[in-house]
């Protein structure tokens, strides 16, 4: 069931668990992926809101949409059915060969929760290695909490948080530590915040949770192995960082930025901000582990995709691709063939999404490259 509606759902390969949670249908599966030859790039079908990270020999595509089923095109629904909307947001994995620059198979859905409650969008998506990664859509408006899942352990993906409650905490950001034990930042409408830590064994399992001095909102905020990176909107100028445990966040360190923050990335060892500049420009700047001030690395109209990860930061500007590794200076990488939807980094890879159209319908191509120094 999905609300109210039920809705037959058509897979490619044996479920492996079913969670129904606050009126979410969390469906987890897996599947053969149909054999390609290696390649620079893939297909997903659709223009659907995404985000996206690499997580070793997986490229990881997070992704939501609304969905209208018309029971006049469902072989034996009942007449005189009418049609209705659910909302979709999944997750994609695409298979990479040991170089990890080229794909090696089609990308298979192993996540999916499906709701009619409202429309969801990409919320949390940070890779673990190894292949593994955290995932939480954010319900448009925050209108309701959803489900935090880790993938994997050995080989099922877990729900690791869900509470259905209206006074709920949403998960704003969310990562898991080198021992795999996932953490996320949690706040309630109230806007009290906490760091939960789970392990990733099941629902909950070993659960600690600490109430935190962190305010933010979707977008503004990021968390990687070691730490959170936020910004307070009323302090909008501010990068806070912050080293997480079961214990909760540790000293917080502040760094100035060159204007108010509109938009936050982390991974391991960096994060990038995208800053509001007078004229309506924007500019992206870098702040390093260990550094005490933000680097520029991009300047230009409209607000662009960024990622970080490993020392590298991926930029997109509508179709140019901009990165810098380390302290060298940033390089233009790409110009893509469709407008951008979103990027990743992981140290000597560059990783995005581009829309485009192949036989009259629309299609979201990724590509993989090496990022040079």
């Amino acid at each position: 069931m999905i609300g109210a509606h039920p809705v037959e759902t058509v897979r490619t390969g044996p479920v492996r668990a079913v969670a129904a949670l606050a009126g979410v249908a969390l469906v987890l599966a897996a599947g053969q992926p149909d054999a390609l030859g290696a390649s620079r790039t893939v297909t997903l079908s659709g223009w659907a809101a995404q985000s996206l990270a690499l997580s070793d020999e997986r490229l990881i595509v997070h992704e939501a949409a609304p969905v209208l089923v018309d029971p006049r095109r469902i072989p034996g629904a009942p007449a005189g059915a009418s049609r209705f909307v659910y909302y979709r947001a999944e997750a994609k994995a695409a298979p990479l060969t040991r170089s990890r620059l080229l794909f090696d198979g089609a990308p298979e859905t192993v996540t999916s929760v499906r709701t009619s409650i409202g429309a969801m969008r990409p919320g949390v998506l940070q890779a673990a290695g190894g292949g593994d990664f955290v995932m939480a859509p954010t319900a448009v408006g925050l209108r309701f909490p959803t489900p935090v899942i880790w993938c994997c352990t050995d080989g099922v993906e877990v729900v690791v948080e869900s509470d259905s409650r209206d006074g709920a905490g949403r998960a704003m950001a969310a990562a898991a530590d080198h021992t795999d034990r996932v953490r996320m930042l949690l706040i309630d409408p109230a806007g009290a915040a906490s760091l939960v830590g789970v392990d990733p064994v099941g629902l909950g399992e070993n659960r600690t949770g600490v109430p935190v001095a962190v305010a933010t909102r979707p977008g503004l905020v990021a968390m990687t192995a070691t730490r959170l990176v936020w910004v307070d909107p009323a302090a909008p100028e501010v990068l806070q960082r912050a080293t997480v445990s079961d214990a909760g966040i540790g000293p917080v360190t502040p760094v100035g930025l060159p204007g108010p923050a509109v938009r936050v990335s982390a991974g391991p060892g960096t994060a990038v901000a995208v800053v509001r500049l007078p004229g309506g420009r924007y500019r992206a700047v870098r702040v390093d582990d260990g550094a005490g001030r933000a680097r520029s690395v991009w300047n230009g109209r409209g607000v662009p995709r960024v990622a970080a990860g490993a020392g590298t930061v991926v930029i997109a500007d509508r179709r140019r691709i901009v990165t810098q590794r380390g302290t060298g200076r940033p390089r233009r990488l790409a110009t893509a063939a469709g407008r951008v939807t979103a990027v990743a980094a992981d140290g000597t890879r560059a990783a995005w999404l581009q829309r485009g159209t192949r036989r009259g319908q629309r299609v979201t191509v990724a590509r993989l490259v090496a990022v040079p120094r």
